[in-house]
């Protein structure tokens, strides 16, 4: 969901968006970056620092985490000749996904992979699984790092797999061509070390 761009907003609205542990709400707790709100492009307009000056006003069309999934992205390699390798979230030897929940034109709650592996077989990339309607034909995700700066960013393009009640991947035995990174490093999304990034991207399909 998101909150209104004008008109009333109150406490009790924020908290339905953000969460909190208690009925107990104040402002500081969603600082920006903070437990409960992402350092995402939506939520520039509140603190970073959860001593700093907060208002009710700094969170119209501020977007909780529910919107978002997350996870550590890490990097597997099997070694010898002809090594597999995969670069991503959620796949066989990588992190697994910390926030599950994305938004595309529907509500996922179930999201657990994003990851590109390369072997002998040949190279692929998938992201899944979303919910039922879904339908990432002609959709742009964009990775976030948790300092709020846009890292990764490609667009499926219209053939793609819809991803409805499913996966939506690429790669060998795909009829769908590699979709280059429009931000990141320079390539497509089926290379494994193009997913190395060591840390936490913030994933947004909306």
């Amino acid at each position: 969901m998101v909150l209104p761009s004008s008109g009333t907003l109150d406490f009790n609205s924020i908290r339905a968006e953000f969460g909190s542990p208690s009925s107990n709400v104040y402002l500081s707790l969603y600082y920006r970056g903070g437990p409960y709100t992402y350092n995402v492009p939506a939520n520039a307009n509140i603190t970073t620092n959860n001593t700093g000056s907060i208002a009710v006003s700094n969170f119209y069309s501020a977007r909780g985490k529910t919107d978002y999934a997350s996870g550590v992205f890490g990097y597997y390699t099997s070694g010898g000749k002809i090594p597999e390798t995969r670069g991503g979230v959620g796949g066989p030897n990588l992190p697994s996904m910390g926030d599950t929940s994305i938004r595309t034109n529907v509500l996922s709650t179930g999201f657990t992979t994003n990851y590109a592996q390369q072997s002998i077989a040949g190279a692929t990339y998938v992201m899944g699984p979303f919910a039922g309607g879904n339908n990432n034909q002609s959709r742009t995700f964009r990775y976030y790092g948790t300092n709020g700066a846009l890292s990764r960013q490609f667009t499926w393009p219209s053939n793609a797999q819809t991803g409805s009640g499913g996966n939506t991947s690429v790669g060998a035995g795909s009829t769908t061509s590699p979709t280059a990174f429009t931000v990141g490093p320079s390539g497509t999304v089926i290379s494994s070390s193009a997913w190395n990034i060591g840390g936490t991207l913030i994933i947004r399909g909306f």
